[in-house]
């Protein structure tokens, strides 16, 4: 094995060295053709420019123009120029009219209109022919008045036709130039290219061939040692499940009594479960508007009403905590709440009812902790322009929606949205009605209704479509927020540590909260045949 790997080995080295000149080849190819390419990129528009120019002048303008056996001077110096184009080696014809005019219609114009435009045309397949001493003969033409197109056409139509082929005929020689060497250098570096990759490829038919006795040895010893580590590899497995099962049995010691009675507390709970639920849902339907002295007055009339039925109710019940866990009650804390009791008792019935709130909110901390909550939610204030389309769009994106300032008269256009009053028309979507117009319904949408009216009298209508929470301050909670204030004057950086300390503290019981309901889904959902191989069902 040895030997055949130091083999392949080398035959692998002559193979990465003619490979990455190929590669080094190829993109030397690659950039001399990018370079040509863009070259000629920029002569073709001037080949394009001169083969139009010579088909877009008119035939009769043509005819008229080469005609003449007088022509003017004027015609008679682009005669010239077309006699040099069609005969770059003759010399200049002279200035005597007569005399030249003969030469110049033999040898130039006594052809048809077409025949002329062709060869005009055909003379750009090969511009070799336009040498420096054609440009010398022509240089005149390439000076004013002839730069000037517009006082060609003065002359004539065929005049213009001639000089704008003559002067885009120079632009793509002197263009073509440019390109020329480059096509031939970009053609020599492709064939570079080429050969180095046939010799790659070669060399790689050679190396196979080697590989081919070294894959057959490998997978011998391959197979010979996948046995071995087979039986090592069982036996590293059976030491560590023992270690994991002590770990195991020795980390669900340590919760085993606590789990205990929250078992008992639990089956405690079951039975109790109706009328808790009984109580917990009159709770977020009805008590919402009241305040502290009256709810704890209604619970304790209800649960009486209850236990008189001979419905099972737990004793000193913590209505806050059957509807929601510790966990949910930190992170609204965390969000803006204020964290005295009447405050989470109406965060509570806010999250948990189904009819839309309505929040009697004059002191501005509801409309506070709404805003800091981390759900996408759209902010509107009542009756402001288009808040009905804004409205109606949020409804259909599933968004959190915030309606502040509501008067105690609402606008009959809410009505729909207050209680849900959704139609089947598009394609079997639900749809409400916002102001004149039909939205999708999303059923995420939660909508909050807030006004600071401190004592509104709203219709039953209203108030059965809606569940109405008094959010009114009490006097905890303010005397918590003035002692929060002048802390926060008195001594800042106290009140900072403080929140500080408040978040980490709530943070870290929601947690810890979350952690342990997930340990114990975890072992519920673990199958005991290989619950010791569940390394995060231990580690967590």
């Amino acid at each position: 094995m040895e030997v055949e790997n130091k083999k392949i080995s080398g035959e692998k080295e002559i193979v990465e060295k003619a490979t990455n000149e190929a590669i080094e080849a190829s993109a030397q190819a690659a950039k001399e053709k990018e370079e040509a390419d863009k070259a000629f990129a920029e002569a073709e528009p001037a080949k394009i420019a001169a083969k139009a120019d010579a088909e877009n002048i008119k035939k009769d303008d043509l005819e008229k123009f080469k005609n003449p056996n007088n022509p003017s001077r004027n015609n008679f110096l682009i005669f010239k120029l077309m006699y040099l184009i069609f005969n770059p080696e003759d010399k200049v014809p002279g200035d005597d009219i007569k005399k030249e005019l003969p030469n110049i219609k033999n040898k130039c114009l006594n052809q048809s209109a077409d025949q002329i435009k062709q060869k005009m045309i055909g003379r750009l397949d090969n511009v070799n022919w336009i040498t420096p001493e054609f440009l010398e003969k022509v240089k005149m033409y390439r000076q004013h008045p002839y730069t000037d197109l517009k006082e060609m056409e003065k002359i004539s139509g065929a005049c213009k036709g001639v000089v704008g082929y003559f002067h885009n005929l120079v632009r793509y020689k002197e263009l073509y130039d440019i390109v020329d060497p480059l096509m031939k250098k970009s053609q020599q570096a492709a064939a570079t290219a080429s050969a180095a990759m046939a010799k790659k490829e070669e060399l790689e038919k050679k190396l196979e061939i080697v590989s081919g006795t070294q894959r057959k040895l490998q997978k011998e010893y391959d197979d010979s040692k996948a046995k071995l580590d087979k039986v090592q590899a069982e036996q590293n497995s059976l030491l560590a499940k023992l270690a994991t099962a002590e770990k195991f049995i020795g980390l669900l010691a340590d919760n085993n009594e606590r789990w205990k009675k929250e078992v008992e507390r639990l089956k405690s709970d079951q039975k109790n479960i109706a009328g808790d639920c009984l109580l917990g849902s009159s709770f977020v339907s009805y008590i919402g508007v009241f305040n502290s002295f009256f709810r704890e007055k209604l619970i304790e009339k209800w649960k009486s009403i209850i236990v008189g039925k001979d419905i099972a109710v737990t004793d000193n019940i913590d209505i806050v905590h059957t509807l929601t866990t510790e966990a949910d009650i930190l992170k609204m804390k965390a969000e803006g709440l204020p964290s005295d009791p009447f405050s989470t008792e109406n965060a509570v019935i806010i999250t948990q009812c189904t009819r839309y709130p309505l929040i009697i909110d004059p002191q501005m901390q509801a409309i506070a902790w709404l805003k800091n909550r981390q759900n996408k939610k759209t902010l509107v204030q009542y009756k402001q322009p288009k808040w009905d389309q804004i409205i109606g769009e949020a409804i259909s994106t599933g968004e959190d929606i915030i309606i502040e300032d509501v008067d105690q008269e609402i606008d009959p256009l809410l009505a729909p949205i207050m209680g849900k009053q959704t139609t089947n028309k598009d394609k079997g979507k639900a749809q409400i009605r916002v102001g004149s117009n039909d939205y999708v319904f999303n059923p995420k949408t939660n909508i909050f209704f807030l006004t600071k009216i401190s004592n509104p009298h709203y219709k039953p209508e209203i108030v059965a479509q809606c569940t109405l929470i008094n959010f009114i301050v009490t006097e905890k909670g303010l005397e918590d927020q003035l002692l929060a204030m002048v802390v926060n004057i008195e001594q800042p950086e106290l009140e900072e540590s403080i929140r500080k300390y408040v978040t980490e503290i709530n943070e870290l019981e929601a947690e810890l909260i979350n952690k342990e309901d997930d340990v114990l889904r975890k072992l519920s959902d673990a199958d005991e045949a290989t619950i010791l191989d569940n390394i995060e069902l231990i580690n967590s």
